[in-house]
């Protein structure tokens, strides 16, 4: 990671990570707290598999095109999530 960037991470509290390298680069980290649940994430396949939950998704862009995707967040707007595509090709 470059001085001075972003890092956004989810930590698994049973599992800690370090993010003491990043603070040595003056890195912006926004991070959230959780704890792994397999009965929650069961419970939530069951109901996107039923049609109860659905994702809002604006767009799905290929990983290789990162950066438009970073800049379709940027400018605002966005209803939903915009997905990178790993198996896409740009």
């Amino acid at each position: 990671m470059s001085k001075f960037g972003r890092l956004a991470t989810i930590v698994d509290t049973s599992r800690p990570q370090s993010l003491l390298e990043h603070w040595e680069r003056n890195t912006t980290v926004h991070f959230m707290f959780s704890q792994q649940n397999r009965a929650k994430l069961d419970a939530l396949q069951e109901l996107v598999e039923r049609g109860q939950v659905k994702p809002l998704i604006d767009s799905i862009i290929p990983l290789g095109d990162v950066a438009k995707a970073y800049e379709r967040v940027k400018q605002g707007g966005v209803q939903g999530k915009v997905v990178l595509d790993t198996n896409a090709s740009s």
